[in-house]
């Protein structure tokens, strides 16, 4: 098992960036950290973060783009990708 302190961070594909920030925002209450363009855009609740990312969506393509766990240490993170 790889150790961890729990997930912070979790980014999705979505077709329309400004009706997904906005959704999360107003249900969630999650703020605009940054949107460096029209294509991604970056929220947080305070301690976790979501990333919006403009996505294709034919064929079999997935909304989850990626996720990321904090570790307590590099070295975790290293004993980690060993044991995977």
């Amino acid at each position: 098992m790889i150790k961890n302190r729990g997930m912070r961070h979790l980014a999705l594909k979505v077709s329309d960036v400004d009706r997904a920030k906005d959704f999360y925002a107003r249900v969630f209450g999650m703020k605009l950290v940054w949107q460096p363009d029209p294509d991604n855009a970056y929220l947080s609740s305070g301690c976790d973060n979501l990333a919006l990312h403009r996505g294709d969506f034919g064929g079999d393509a997935q909304r989850l783009d990626h996720l990321g766990f904090i570790v307590p240490t590099i070295a975790d993170v290293e004993a980690g990708y060993a044991w995977a």
